[in-house]
């Protein structure tokens, strides 16, 4: 189970696979209010889970896990989760997702949010 609000809480169920599509995004020239694709030309996308955003990436419950960019010109990035990545103790998290170019070396955060791990019933 993985639901996903509009405010950006993700809510997941310990040790549950699942994907997540990105859309990363920047304002327009013409309109700062209107959004427009970010082209992920030699980015990659990371997304890191840790119960203290402060806490350096070797304390992170998951990632950086990297995204397979699945559209470049449309700023499009699939992350997969496995049933490993999600078996941590439930509770609240903050993810974020990082976008980095490799030639530039610009880097950003393109959403962050918290990640609300539910405890699951049936385990094996």
């Amino acid at each position: 189970m993985v639901d996903i609000q509009e405010d950006g809480v993700f809510k997941v169920r310990r040790g549950n696979a699942f994907t997540f599509t990105s859309y990363v995004q920047q304002p327009t020239e013409a309109d700062p209010d209107v959004y427009e694709a970010y082209d992920l030309t030699n980015c990659t996308m990371k997304f890191t889970v840790k119960k203290d955003p402060s806490n350096t990436n070797a304390n992170a419950r998951i990632g950086p896990l990297s995204a397979t960019i699945s559209d470049v010109a449309s700023g499009v990035g699939v992350f997969t989760f496995s049933e490993t990545d999600t078996d941590f103790n439930p509770g609240d998290y903050w993810y974020d997702v990082l976008v980095e170019n490799s030639v530039t070396g610009f880097k950003f955060t393109s959403t962050m949010g918290k990640f609300i791990l539910l405890p699951s019933v049936t385990r094996s």
